[in-house]
């Protein structure tokens, strides 16, 4: 069983947003960066060369090269090369890293803010209990019930209805008297 899940309670419990950023953002980010970056270099070679000066002094020359390298089969590249005092050579991969890195930051930032605009939106706060977690805990159980062949829908356990039941009177659902008479119940089945 997941660590983030109370069983007792009947809650999952946030991780931090940080990991979530840092595990599935970062990747993420590059991925949508190399598919964006791709036709970048292909159609508009001469937008690597904005880059291009943090790796070379001399002329920089962005060419796209067109290759058959099985009979019906056309491979498109772009390389791009930095000519120094008479010698000439290679920049493809620092740019092209660059550039990537370049086009993910602001991927990368726009998905971590959707991600804690969300955690906003749900009342979601790092160490604390998902608000809809007993109920996608119940699911879960409901679902590993009927797999098993156990169809009956008996009724949540004590801790679970006992959480709901202050979660109700927390939000103003229902007042002190109710959770008192229903808390009362709930205790007298055990």
């Amino acid at each position: 069983m997941p660590k983030n899940i109370n069983l007792e309670t009947g809650t999952m419990i946030a991780g931090p947003l940080w990991v979530g950023a840092l595990i599935f953002g970062i990747p993420i980010a590059l991925f949508f960066a190399m598919i964006v970056y791709i036709p970048i270099g292909l159609f508009m070679p001469s937008s690597l060369e904005l880059v291009a000066p943090l790796y070379c002094d001399g002329a920089v020359e962005a060419t796209v090269i067109r290759s058959n390298p099985t009979p019906g089969e056309t491979s498109w590249s772009t390389e791009t090369y930095c000519t120094e005092g008479g010698v000439t050579r290679s920049i493809g991969w620092p740019v092209t890293l660059t550039m990537i890195g370049i086009i993910s930051v602001p991927i990368w930032v726009v998905w971590t803010w959707s991600r804690v605009a969300r955690r906003r939106r749900l009342g979601i706060v790092a160490g604390q209990p998902i608000p809809a977690g007993a109920r996608l805990l119940e699911r879960a159980h409901k679902h590993r019930r009927r797999a098993s062949g156990d169809t009956r829908d008996s009724p949540a356990d004590p801790a679970t209805r006992l959480a709901e039941l202050r979660r109700l009177r927390d939000r103003g659902l229902i007042d002190a008297e109710d959770y008192a008479t229903k808390k009362a119940a709930i205790l007298e089945e055990l």
